[in-house]
C-alpha cells in the first residue's frame, strides 16, 4: 500500500501543479495525510519480539551487522545500491541544471 500511496501523491501534487493550486493548501494536505498515518501507526499490531533477537543490545545488532560483511551476496547488492545513489545525484545535479527549463 506504501508504493500506491506514492503514486497517487505524486499524481496529486502534478495536478496541483497543473492547476495552479497555492503551495500551502498542498503543503496543508501534505501534513495532514503525515498526522494520519502516524496517528493509524498507533494502531497497529504489537507482535512481540522475534525469537532469538537482540533487542535492547545495541551492540549484539552492530556484531551480527559486521558478521554478514564476509558475504559476497552483500557486496554485490551493495553495488547496486551505489549506482541507485550515483544516478540519483548524477539526475538532480547535473541533468537537471543542463537539460530542464525553469518552470
Amino acid at each position: 500500500y506504501y508504493l500506491l500511496a506514492e503514486v497517487a501523491f505524486k499524481l496529486l501534487s502534478s495536478a496541483a501543479l497543473r492547476y495552479e493550486v497555492r503551495p500551502l493548501v498542498v503543503f496543508t494536505a501534505c501534513l495532514a495525510a503525515a498526522l494520519l498515518s502516524t496517528a493509524g501507526g498507533l494502531w497497529l499490531l504489537d507482535l512481540g519480539k522475534a525469537p532469538g533477537s537482540t533487542a535492547g543490545r545495541p551492540m549484539a545488532k552492530l556484531a551480527k551487522a559486521a558478521a554478514l560483511w564476509s558475504d559476497p551476496a552483500l557486496w554485490c547488492l551493495s553495488l547496486t545500491n551505489l549506482t541507485f545513489g550515483f544516478a540519483a545525484a548524477f539526475l538532480n545535479g547535473y541533468v537537471n541544471a543542463a537539460f530542464t527549463k525553469p518552470q
